[in-house]
């Protein structure tokens, strides 16, 4: 068994919480904090998938942000 799920090219850590009887995990290989929990196992699949969907969104939206900032820049005055 895998303690790491797929998804969109990316991998996410499953763990367990006794304490708190919760699953818990964090996205690996990027240099941003991603991180995800739920109460079952199909809930943390779930969360995961919501917290790749949202931080591709952010990178879409900041890679945009910059391209009009630079072309603002490059403009002639």
């Amino acid at each position: 068994m895998s303690n790491l799920l797929p998804y969109k090219n990316y991998n996410g850590t499953v763990e367990y919480a006794e304490k708190d009887k919760c699953f818990y995990g964090k996205v690996v290989g990027i240099k941003s904090l991603l991180s995800y929990e739920a109460s079952s196992v199909q809930e943390l699949e779930k969360n995961f998938h919501s917290a790749i969907d949202e931080y591709l969104e952010d990178c879409k939206l900041l890679l945009f942000t910059l391209s009009a900032i630079i072309r603002k820049l490059r403009r002639p005055r």
